[in-house]
């Protein structure tokens, strides 16, 4: 996926359009040349997207290749030549405006035709900053608590809330909030092994477990656990239950509400997970 500069597209149009209105003999060679460099600058710019237009890059390669040989022109001649009639040069110039006219009605055909959709904004978020960068929902002292894997779940899930696709968007967020339950098990209950367990049921099972007063643990860190727990259950119960089931579908505004829970729920646990260490995978 590529993002359009827009304005791009604006500067190229103000460029090509005194371009095409010119005429060869009314304008001298070197305003002519003057006026194409910035369009050959900008059309090759364009060839050179990777997510580009397809259809118009042959009259765009036609026009860049009419510009070349005029300057090969222009750099030979002699000043006090420049403005002489010639049949030949002037026909050199003349292509570059007959091409510069071809490239404008087939790109203004193609932006016609083209996909360009604008992805509304959700809550208090821009939609650049959903595609771009979602982790940063999260402070930067909370994100270095978390794996690369958790991470790019939270980025998956901005990009599929900012295009409207509510379902992935919920799924990537349960997988986040997944990974760090798993993290937050580690780092309160300290179990002898460090292996996933079966589902959130189990996990949730063992952190109320830990709330029992035999077990060895202080009694704030067993006051978070229950506020996890209970946040834990909610997300259980109302979304990811519902969700794993293929028949189940999130419009927009509970993909939003989840979104938002989720990452209550993530910031909750990470208060006891440990910045990772460089080794681990930072």
């Amino acid at each position: 996926m590529d993002k359009i500069n827009l304005p791009f597209f604006y500067q190229l149009g103000t460029q090509l359009n005194p371009l095409v209105k010119m005429k060869v003999g009314t304008q001298r060679q070197i305003d002519i040349s003057l006026a194409a460099l910035p369009v050959r600058d900008s059309v090759n710019g364009l060839l050179a997207w990777s997510g580009g237009l397809s259809v118009c890059r042959t009259s765009a390669t036609a026009f860049i290749n009419a510009t070349e040989e005029a300057l090969k022109w222009l750099r030979k001649v002699k000043p006090e030549d420049m403005d002489k009639p010639d049949s030949s040069t002037d026909a050199k110039f003349r292509l570059i405006i007959d091409k510069a006219k071809t490239f404008e009605t087939v790109l203004s055909e193609e932006l016609v035709t083209s996909s360009a959709y604008s992805a509304s904004k959700k809550g208090i978020y821009s939609t650049s900053d959903l595609i771009e960068h979602a982790d940063k929902v999260f402070p930067a002292s909370i994100l270095d608590r978390f794996s690369p894997a958790i991470v790019r779940e939270i980025q998956e899930a901005g990009k599929c809330l900012a295009f409207d696709i509510p379902t992935a968007c919920g799924f990537h967020m349960l997988r986040a909030t997944e990974g760090v339950l798993h993290e937050y098990y580690l780092a309160v209950g300290n179990p002898k092994k460090n292996d996933k367990l079966e589902n959130w049921g189990a996990y949730i099972a063992y952190l109320y477990k830990l709330t029992n007063r035999q077990a060895n643990i202080d009694e704030e860190t067993v006051n978070h656990i229950k506020k996890v727990l209970a946040l834990l259950q909610q997300v259980k119960d109302q979304d990811r239950n519902l969700i794993m089931h293929p028949e189940v579908v999130l419009n927009v505004d509970e993909a939003f509400i989840l979104f938002e829970t989720t990452k209550t729920t993530i910031m909750t646990m990470a208060d006891k997970i440990p910045v990772r260490s460089s080794k681990m995978g930072k």
